[in-house]
């Protein structure tokens, strides 16, 4: 399998590369979604019943740890829970589950339930722990966020209540790079890049991150939000994971314990996707960062695409991950598509660490690109105003459908090309659902949040048009 190609060009005093990766995924045909092969059965195990308590006198302070009984040493069972309010007014239950069994376990479930002071439950929910698939020895976290503000909350309780027997292969990776940025939402975020050093191709069903104190009590937890799903030998790839924390500021925890839920896989098929242009960054108006470019297919097979980006400092640490799937779900071959990734953690919530950043990534990710055998239909369109207000570029139009029939599920991307470099300097898009007829026309609105001083002079737009007849 070819190695990754590296790149890189200085801008603004700071360096950024564009990585590109350059293995691919099974070919999925038209499905929906894509999968690995992972050989995994399941079968039945009879329910399992460990119950927890704790109980906390103030809702501004996160509850004591709860007195836990092991009830054997080799049982699958809850060690530790900690409930408290985050920042949000969100009551917020975390745990750790360990397999101190010799079997391989799987779809593990957990009931969690809050009382008032009269013993009265005031919410419920059952939830499954953050790895998927547990061996003997392994530990998990798992995380309950009460959907409702709960102001009488007293006491909760934590109840394993089933499990499944699996039969699957641990795969080991290692883990590079991490950060740990604690923003002034109280959001802890962890960040770093997993690292196949392995022999085999690795699927990694999940990563989970849980943050414990001086006293071993577990303060916050959760799974990965950005995280790649497949690595070939010798490739990593770059995994944010966002932890709400307790209201009223969190004592820095001493320990941050990483888990993986790994297992061996086929080598993927082969994609020749392309990340034609270095990553560009911007801060907008409003403090968000950007991070554009445009990606091509050169396969012969249309393509749903999945980015995943990456900041690093100077000594290679990740500062922060952001993934993307394009707005149009099926990149036809020869074509070429604009991106914008923009849902960062750190770098757009703490203010300081982008001056910290000294280059970026961008790379495909091969498990959620997979073929799509929809087919888009290229549209008319027209610009008939654009406005810049210094903060955002305007544009207005209308698309024009001239097939034979209706048109359905439109996408319409506006781009905006510097005309020195010819690089991406902005982009955006808007979707339109309901069906077009044949020679009907309907109006768009899309907005690009731009930076600070841009000049709207200094780069053309265009505009990319699709719809699928239905």
């Amino acid at each position: 399998m070819p190695g990754k190609n590296r790149v890189g060009i200085t801008i603004s005093g700071l360096l950024f590369f564009a990585t590109v990766s350059a293995c691919g995924i099974f070919g999925f045909g038209d499905e929906q979604k894509p999968g690995i092969d992972t050989l995994v059965s399941l079968t039945e195990t009879a329910p399992i019943t460990t119950t927890l308590d704790a109980t906390t006198n103030s809702l501004n302070v996160s509850p004591p740890q709860a007195n836990l009984t092991v009830l054997s040493t080799n049982a699958l069972q809850i060690i530790k829970v900690n409930g408290f309010v985050d920042s949000g007014g969100i009551w917020t239950i975390v745990g750790l589950v360990e397999n101190g069994t010799t079997r391989l376990c799987t779809d593990i479930e957990i009931d969690v339930e809050l009382f008032d002071a009269s013993g009265v439950s005031v919410y419920k929910a059952r939830v499954k722990t953050a790895l998927y698939n547990l061996s003997p020895g392994e530990r998990t976290p798992f995380i309950l966020r009460a959907s409702d503000k709960l102001p009488n909350v007293d006491h909760y309780t934590a109840t394993l209540i089933s499990e499944k027997t699996a039969e699957f292969s641990r795969l080991t990776l290692s883990v590079a790079g991490v950060t740990r940025t604690l923003d002034d939402a109280g959001n802890l975020h962890i960040t770093g890049k997993i690292e196949n050093n392995s022999n085999q191709e690795a699927v990694i069903h999940r990563l989970a991150v849980a943050a414990f104190n001086s006293d071993g009590q577990i303060i916050a937890a959760d799974a990965a939000s950005v995280a790649i799903s497949y690595l070939a030998v010798g490739q990593s790839a770059p995994f944010r994971v966002t932890m709400s924390t307790p209201a009223g500021g969190v004592v820095q925890p001493v320990n941050d314990q990483i888990y993986l839920d790994v297992t061996p896989a086929s080598q993927a098929n082969e994609f020749a996707i392309k990340i034609s242009q270095l990553a560009y960054p911007y801060l907008d108006a409003f403090g968000w960062l950007h991070v554009l470019g445009e990606v091509s297919n050169n396969d012969e097979q249309t393509l749903n695409v999945r980015l995943l980006a990456a900041a690093y400092g100077s000594g290679g640490d990740v500062l922060d991950a952001a993934s993307l799937d394009l707005p149009l779900p099926a990149l036809a071959p020869g074509e070429t598509f604009p991106y914008d990734v923009n849902n960062w953690g750190p770098l757009s919530s703490k203010p300081g660490l982008l001056e910290q950043a000294s280059s970026f990534s961008v790379q495909w990710d091969p498990y959620w690109t997979w073929v799509n055998d929809q087919q888009y239909l290229s549209l008319a369109s027209t610009i008939s105003n654009h406005v810049f207000d210094g903060q955002y570029d305007k544009f207005t139009g209308q698309v024009l459908n001239s097939s034979a029939g209706p048109v359905k599920n439109i996408v319409i991307v506006v781009g905006l090309r510097d005309k020195s470099t010819g690089k991406i300097v902005g982009t955006n898009y808007t979707t339109i659902l309901e069906e077009i007829p044949s020679a009907g026309q309907v109006q768009f609105l899309v907005d690009i949040s731009l930076a600070s001083g841009f000049d709207p002079e200094s780069a053309d737009y265009f505009v990319i048009a699709k719809g699928m007849h239905p």
